[in-house]
């Protein structure tokens, strides 16, 4: 495949690792009758697979010259969709059915990491299976447990069960980026909440240094007191902080507080 010239700006690394795609595939494992989004397809390294290998195929490419690209690639094929837009603000609701089942797979800009998770876990409908390569760094903070958590892997774990699929090496893509990537696998769970509750976590914190009452009384206007009776009801101390609760005891200090 000619690969077309990368822009830094987009983030764009494109893979040419063929034994990584078929593990990205093989993970994803499309289901029949399922609808797969694909992230950032660039010049459809897994596009062509995916192609022959979904029910129906939605590609949202945000650089409009690949975007192209791929509309004149599979123009005979009915089931593949190319939409040149900007997964940040792309609403799956305007091109999904009402419960149309669906998974997500995508070699995702390292850069928007974040925000990229955040979107699709806290404010898509939920998926079946999630299979993104990202930055092994990120990876592995994912995938933190106690007493060492961040808002990332809160967030993330709050919603999905996460597992590495596999590591990549830069030499896997063209242009290599400067650091290890990892194929990652998030399975969507199936119950709870998620209006508020991520927001709520990114307020305890805010200041992850300091003990979590002080942190939360403050940014919600309680009394230290209170907030640490609400830590009390979850078993925890007065001196907690937030990088020393599990999810659960996360889901179920926010399910105290906005209760009081």
């Amino acid at each position: 495949m000619n690969l077309p010239r990368a822009k830094k700006a987009l983030g764009q690394n494109f893979l040419v690792n063929e034994g990584v795609r078929d593990a990205i595939i093989s993970a994803l494992a499309p289901q029949p009758h399922e609808t797969i989004i694909e992230i950032g397809p660039g010049p459809g390294v897994l596009t062509h697979i995916l192609a022959r290998r979904s029910h129906r195929l939605i590609a949202i490419e945000k650089d409009p010259v690949l975007a192209q690209n791929l509309r004149h690639t599979f123009v005979q094929i009915p089931s593949v969709q190319i939409e040149s837009a900007d997964i940040l603000t792309w609403n799956p609701r305007h091109t999904l059915g009402e419960d149309e089942a669906y998974s997500i797979v995508g070699n995702i800009p390292y850069n928007i990491t974040g925000a990229i998770l955040r979107t699709v876990l806290e404010t898509w409908p939920r998926p079946r299976t999630i299979v993104f390569m990202v930055q092994k760094e990120v990876a592995e903070r994912m995938m933190t447990r106690p007493p060492h958590m961040n808002i990332l892997a809160v967030c993330t774990q709050l919603f999905a069960t996460v597992s590495r699929v596999m590591n990549v090496a830069p030499g896997s893509f063209r242009p290599a980026p400067r650091v290890f990537s990892s194929v990652i696998q998030l399975t969507p769970h199936i119950q709870g909440p998620r209006e508020g509750l991520c927001a709520f976590v990114r307020a305890g914190f805010s200041h992850p240094r300091k003990q979590l009452a002080a942190v939360l009384g403050a940014h919600f206007s309680l009394p230290r007191e209170v907030v640490e009776s609400h830590l009390a009801d979850i078993h925890k101390p007065p001196t907690t902080r937030a990088q020393e609760l599990s999810c659960e005891e996360w889901q179920a200090l926010f399910t105290s507080v906005r209760a009081s």
